[in-house]
């Protein structure tokens, strides 16, 4: 029936008759019922299986690994699922399982996601040891045509410390021809594996004209994280030169470490930096380093990261009356997309557009003035416990900030607007949860007040709105 019953309906039956039986009876009943190709888009068919597939890793793993890689050419969340599962903890009967079988795949794409299991199974280590088979496997894997397999492999083959596949991503990460997903992914492992040229690389990088933007995040966060001498030099030099998003970068990666941060309080203090342009989810990092003459200084020329309970009414208020006078020119719902993108969008999504690392905006009460403005003045005073920071000092003496992606025993992943964190268990100092939000406290302080009646009127508004025109010439505001 498994084999030959054209009714899904039978076949979620035998599935789960199937997760009631005793593993080791398992197999032949689970092999016919995931030749099925037509089950792969089924909302529950393919979950079904896997509860059933899943515990058969246990009785005999390498069996269940080729039982699921059969049944992954018509399911592939089987294969992916058994993947993960197999290369769960990362030991070296783990790694060797996936070398074994690794060395049998012959398609590119079977390749490519042995490789990714490999390196998951590794997250959170800097150096391994390969397994036997692996050096004459990763040589033939290295003459493959398909980057993505040559790539995988030595990312792989840097873990494990060979020098040749170091050479091999320092020569992606120079390519100016090579895609930018294959100089990002150089770029992760060369950096895991603090590779010794790398500092001045990324100088070299940064001041390349040729470098394409969207792998410049990676390199201004990769450079503070090496630790390069002449970083914050390098990194207030090129701000006024990159794009938006470059100098939100440089913002955000200079408030990792507290003498990069004293570098950039003093750069606003000059005005070499316009204190706007710091926003006060960066500013509230630079909290978190724990400095509080430092704190006293960026407060004075940027405003309070704290405000009392009486003044964040007062503030409620304020913008309350703010949104609602007749007085002022109409709010521009457009610039209040625009101010959208650069702020709240980081975070959250609202008509499709943002991040995901906050709630979706999209179905709240957003049209009632009063829940916005008591969720955008003070964030902290209801707040679900998965959208509180970990805040992670590291033993390099950065202190990185964002939610908790995924929490192992050899690593912690968190993630901001703008990185994801992949951080060693071994080499945090000090962890701790905040009790108070990733946005921070009355984020409209940097705003003039069209700004503000513009964005509000953008959050409020029913259905999404075109970005302005840039060509226009832009429209005299009266300011604060």
């Amino acid at each position: 029936m498994a084999a030959e019953d054209p009714s899904p309906i039978v076949r979620l039956s035998l599935a789960s008759a199937a997760g009631r039986l005793p593993p080791q009876h398992r197999w032949h009943l689970l092999a016919n019922l995931m030749e099925h190709a037509s089950d792969a888009d089924d909302p529950n068919l393919p979950l079904m299986y896997w509860y059933a597939l899943e515990p058969l890793a246990d009785v005999d793993a390498d069996r269940a690994l080729a039982l699921a890689m059969r049944a992954g050419v018509a399911i592939p969340l089987l294969r992916n699922f058994m993947l993960r599962r197999v290369a769960a903890g990362g030991s070296e009967e783990a790694l060797r399982r996936l070398v074994e079988a690794l060395g049998r795949a012959d398609a590119v794409d079977a390749q490519v996601m042995f490789l990714q299991a490999l390196r998951a199974a590794l997250v959170g280590r800097r150096q391994a040891t390969a397994p036997p088979q692996w050096p004459p496997l990763a040589t033939r894997l290295m003459q493959s045509a398909a980057p993505e397999v040559r790539v995988r492999t030595a990312v792989l083959g840097n873990l494990f410390g060979d020098p040749h596949a170091t050479a091999y991503l320092l020569n992606v990460l120079q390519d100016s021809q090579a895609e930018t997903t294959w100089r990002q992914e150089a770029l992760a492992a060369l950096l895991s594996s603090r590779a010794a040229s790398l500092p001045d690389l990324l100088e070299q990088l940064l001041r390349d004209a040729a470098t394409p933007t969207s792998l410049l995040p990676d390199l201004i966060h990769g450079l503070v994280a090496v630790d390069a001498p002449r970083a914050e030099q390098l990194l207030l030099e090129l701000y006024d030169h990159l794009p938006p998003e470059g100098r939100r970068n440089v913002l955000a990666a200079m408030t990792k470490r507290p003498d990069l941060a004293l570098r950039l309080v003093e750069a606003i203090e000059s005005g070499t930096i316009p204190a706007r342009d710091l926003t006060a989810d960066l500013a509230r990092r630079i909290q978190y380093l724990g400095d509080e003459r430092l704190v006293a200084r960026l407060e004075n020329v940027w405003g309070s990261l704290q405000p009392t309970s009486a003044e964040k009414g007062r503030l409620i208020a304020q913008y309350k009356e703010l949104v609602e006078r007749t007085d002022l020119p109409d709010a521009d719902v457009r610039l209040g997309r625009k101010l959208y993108g650069e702020t709240c969008g980081r975070c959250h999504r609202l008509f499709g557009e943002g991040n995901t690392i906050g709630p979706d905006l999209t179905g709240s009460n957003r049209a009632n003035v009063d829940y916005l403005l008591e969720n955008i003045v003070d964030p902290s005073a209801v707040m679900a416990k998965e959208y509180r920071p970990e805040v992670v000092l590291t033993e390099d003496g950065q202190v990185l900030t964002g939610l908790v992606v995924e929490d192992t025993d050899r690593a912690l992943i968190l993630r901001s607007a703008e990185e994801t964190t992949v951080v060693a268990k071994d080499e945090i100092v000090q962890r701790m949860t905040s009790s108070t939000s990733m946005m921070p406290d009355n984020q409209l302080q940097q705003f003039t007040e069209h700004e503000i009646r513009s964005l509000l009127a953008y959050l409020r508004s029913p259905s999404p709105v075109p970005l302005p025109d840039t060509d226009s010439p832009p429209s005299s505001v009266p300011q604060e």
